[in-house]
């Protein structure tokens, strides 16, 4: 990444914009600087974080197959990254800039790790406790980046946060990335991994919910990605990297990209995200997949030149988000809140950040549904004692979590149901959608989605027999002349009363 003072450096540290102006010569040498970079201040030409071709399986003018727009958007697409560079960060002692990452609807957000001693700037731990404790009553979701293979302490170091998120959040979930831009440090994929695999499992131990992503490349690396995918133990709950697509000051490209090359090379995201499906059908076998975190993107990762065209930004960041969505991208987060390209400058959102709160209303308040990604039932509870709800990473459709449905007596129709304002809209958009993963055995249990209005009554969907092991789509159309929606739910049935689990996920309407 290594573009403002937003996370922590193994080595250096980030160059404020100022700087960047006043002396081009140092920006040429620091400008990027990974944030676990091993590099030392003055190493010669360090490369650019916009993203290249030289990273890709598929060079040149491959086009990947067309996408289309998912019936659920994962709400992290939404989501940023803080500096903290200092006890007075305005993330922790301003409470309008929290109020405005809520305004433009952050749901989960990105903090670095800057205690040990050879990072710089350093912060005391008690602030790193102060800005989580700020995410979790902000209720978002913290994603944190652990010190990497460049901290000879590393696993102390990370343990002791660790063990210090473990009091704040308790088993509410956290996502933790190893290291930064390691490769950015020099560190090649086998060095990377084989510290993941030495660090990692005690790490994991530890972690009440802790998911664990890596490699955390400055762009994508086809190469590097498929040796973690196939070496890594235990093996990562995501993977990551970042996006950035030209460099619009001249930092290194003469001369500085246009506005339109900023648009354009959004279009090389698609192949790498194709790329990476295809890596993990190839190494983890068949269908076989997992959750994408673009955990740092935005257009210019130097000095952004176009912060102040709106017409610009808003077409760019448009376009981004579509692209994110349609490649089904777990999460992904703009770099950063207050720096770089900003989410909020003089106490405002700036362009972008009202560009991505308009983008999340589109997108996810355009109708409502659940993943189940919080870690929660998310209000779901069972209408009677032979049926009993937990939120599961057992499997998951869509990202990591999903709804654990244990069925003591399926004989007996149980369901389970939700109510209250989490379906206040549904009326609005009639079109019904869930994913129910059948059971393992031999088992024959249906499954159909019910709508109960007001008055109480009910309307449901045609019961569909759940083909075991496998993913189950359950889909209805809530008919117009239904009064206002009181509870959502999906009943099952069996003429065995073998105790069975199932799973669901993905539940929308749009």
């Amino acid at each position: 990444m290594g573009k403002m003072p937003g996370v922590p450096m193994y080595g250096t540290s980030r160059i404020p914009l100022q700087i960047f102006k006043a002396v081009a010569v140092i920006a040429l040498f620091l400008a990027t600087t990974a944030i676990s970079s091993a590099a030392t201040i003055g190493t010669p030409n360090p490369p650019s974080q916009v993203s290249t071709e030289s990273g890709e399986h598929r060079k040149g003018n491959y086009v990947p197959p067309p996408l289309h727009m998912p019936s659920q958007v994962s709400p992290f697409l939404f989501g940023t990254g803080l500096e903290l560079t200092s006890t007075t960060d305005p993330f922790i002692t301003n409470d309008s800039v929290r109020a405005l990452m809520q305004q433009a609807h952050m749901t989960i957000i990105r903090m670095p790790i800057r205690i040990g001693a050879n990072t710089s700037p350093q912060i005391p731990i008690e602030t790193e406790m102060d800005a989580a404790r700020k995410i979790r009553a902000m209720g978002a979701v913290p994603l944190v980046i652990l010190r990497g293979p460049a901290d000879p302490n590393v696993q102390q170091d990370d343990l002791q946060m660790v063990n210090g998120l473990n009091e704040i959040f308790g088993h509410k979930l956290v996502f933790y990335e190893f290291g930064n831009e390691s490769d950015l440090g020099g560190f090649d994929k086998v060095a990377y991994t084989d510290k993941w695999n030495t660090v990692i499992p005690t790490l994991k131990s530890a972690a009440l919910n802790g998911k664990f992503i890596g490699p955390v490349n400055f762009q994508y690396n086809d190469d590097y990605l498929r040796y973690f995918l196939q070496n890594a133990n235990p093996r990562a709950d995501a993977v990551s990297w970042h996006e950035y697509t030209c460099d619009t000051s001249g930092v290194y490209t003469n001369p500085p990209d246009p506005a339109s090359t900023c648009i354009a090379k959004l279009d090389r995201w698609n192949i790498h995200f194709n790329d990476a499906h295809i890596a993990m059908h190839d190494v983890l076998g068949g269908t076989s997949e997992m959750p994408i975190i673009i955990s740092e993107y935005n257009y210019d990762p130097h000095i952004p030149a176009f912060n102040n065209d709106s017409q610009f930004i808003n077409a760019w960041t448009s376009k981004a988000i579509e692209t994110l969505a349609k490649n089904n991208i777990f999460a992904a987060l703009q770099h950063s809140v207050l720096s770089l390209t900003p989410l909020i400058s003089n106490g405002q959102l700036t362009i972008q950040g009202t560009a991505l709160k308009s983008e999340y209303e589109k997108l996810i308040g355009r109708g409502g549904g659940f993943s189940f990604e919080n870690g929660g039932t998310d209000g779901w509870q069972g209408d009677n004692a032979q049926v009993s709800v937990q939120n599961s990473t057992t499997v998951a459709r869509d990202g990591i979590h999903s709804l654990q449905v244990d069925l003591a007596n399926p004989n007996s129709k149980p369901s389970i149901s939700v109510s209250g304002s989490a379906i206040a809209n549904l009326n609005r958009f009639p079109h019904l959608t869930a994913q129910v993963y059948g059971p393992a055995g031999t088992t024959a249990i249906t499954a159909q989605l019910f709508v109960q209005d007001s008055l109480g009554l009910v309307v449901s969907s045609k019961p569909v027999t759940l083909t075991a092991q496998s993913w189950n789509l359950l889909s209805f159309n809530v008919p117009p002349t239904l009064g206002k929606a009181s509870k959502l739910g999906i009943k099952f049935a069996s003429t065995d009363q073998t105790a069975s689990t199932v799973y669901v996920d993905a539940v929308s309407w749009i």
